[in-house]
């Protein structure tokens, strides 16, 4: 061994110096330049259809996002973005089982100046098992599930996801909907070869409807608002 070390004792050490200075230089850019280090879920990932969070992580810390300026998503997501220090927290709903999505962010600022010109998030709707899902998506499901009795009784219900469908609601600071300080949102998931199956969108609906009326809940009590909108009319 020590014969070894003796003969190639020169290669080693170039081989470690060359190693130390990759590694060096690789830290210094992730310092350096603003980028995007990490996502939650990631890349490509499966995420549970209904609604969910996704989380960006940056290596500075950026400025707020406008979603109705600088997010550009598939047709028929609803995405809510906040910034909390080098992260951008997205609330999307509407996600669809089975249905592949994307997500894009433009001009993103750190607050020291530098900028991303444009990043894509993509990812797929479906079903995930709760043993499946990550920390923070099973601590999302606890604070949703726990996150209301305080005002209306269809809050402490929701959100439920069934097997063809989702119910979530949003919250008004005033009762300006029927009285009522929540508006329903039920989204059928239909794939995409399913979209213009008018029966199957209707039983669909009603399975959703069933469920409220069977926790007590009157559907027509609430203003409710469609995912696909061609339900309402059914």
């Amino acid at each position: 061994m020590k014969n070894f070390y003796d003969k190639y004792k020169s290669l080693i050490w170039i081989s470690l110096v060359i190693a130390l200075v990759i590694v060096v230089i690789w830290t210094v850019y992730r310092i350096v330049v603003f980028q995007v280090i990490g996502t939650s879920p990631a890349q490509n990932a499966k995420i549970s259809a209904g609604r969910s969070t996704i989380t960006i992580n940056l290596n500075s810390e950026i400025e707020p996002i406008d979603a109705n300026k600088q997010i550009i998503a598939t047709s028929g997501l609803t995405v809510k973005a906040d910034t909390d220090k080098n992260k951008i927290v997205l609330t999307v709903t509407n996600i669809v089982q089975d249905k592949k999505y994307e997500i894009q962010i433009k001009n993103i600022k750190s607050k020291s100046g530098k900028s991303i010109d444009y990043y894509k998030y993509s990812f797929e709707g479906g079903y995930v098992p709760y043993s499946s899902l990550s920390q923070q998506q099973k601590n999302q499901q606890l604070q949703q599930t726990d996150r209301g009795n305080y005002d209306d009784p269809a809050m402490a219900i929701l959100p439920k996801v069934g097997d063809n469908y989702t119910i979530d609601y949003e919250t008004y600071s005033e009762p300006v909907l029927k009285g009522k300080y929540i508006k329903l949102i039920i989204t059928l998931l239909l794939r995409d070869d399913q979209s213009n199956d008018k029966n199957l969108e209707l039983q669909y609906k009603n399975e959703a409807l069933n469920y409220l009326k069977s926790n007590g809940i009157n559907p027509n009590d609430y203003v409710i608002q469609y995912h696909p909108e061609s339900a309402a009319s059914l």
